[in-house]
């Protein structure tokens, strides 16, 4: 009996699959030269050098009213692995005036045009850089996502919103 139970143990330990488990992830605070790597739209763009960022010297900024159109940050980040993935975007973002309360919209999409998610966050006027994040991003195999992040007027009458955005990270356990 002893010796079935330990050649049973044996097979399963010789058959049994080993599992893997791992986290990518990708960072950026738009340092070095944020332009290659982030595509500001519209009246969006990056402050070099200001002391304007969370951490580090450079941020991205967002900047929206009637006349300019709606703006928008986005990054295409390359991540994926040889199966499932669940993933978290997050980036800081700093309300610069009490119209500025909140990031419109952020969309996680892929190469392949499909939609993870859209989010509305709210920020707080005065409280500096505030994390924005996005989780539950579930990926099948190797993709190429699109983080994008907008402001927009809406006809809201909140001319001269202004939001700063800094150091995103991306993270995906697999």
């Amino acid at each position: 009996m002893k010796i079935t139970a330990i050649a049973l143990a044996t097979a399963l330990l010789l058959f049994t699959g080993t599992a893997h488990a791992g986290v990518r992830q990708f960072q950026d605070g738009f340092e070095g030269s944020p332009a290659t790597k982030w595509r500001a739209i519209n009246h969006a763009g990056f402050d070099i050098n200001l002391g304007n960022a969370r951490t580090g010297q450079n941020n991205a900024w967002l900047h929206t009213d009637r006349a300019l159109g709606n703006p928008a940050v986005d990054i295409e980040v390359a991540t994926g692995t040889n199966g499932p993935s669940t993933c978290t975007a997050r980036v800081y973002a700093n309300a610069l005036n009490n119209r500025s309360t909140e990031i419109d919209r952020v969309v996680v999409s892929d190469s392949e045009g499909h939609l993870y998610t859209t989010m509305h966050a709210w920020l707080t006027y005065g409280s500096g850089y505030e994390p924005i994040t996005v989780n539950n991003i579930n990926i099948q195999g190797y993709k190429t996502l699109r983080v994008r992040y907008e402001l927009q007027d809406n006809n809201r009458g909140f001319d001269g919103e202004w939001v700063r955005l800094d150091d995103f990270t991306l993270q995906c356990a697999y």
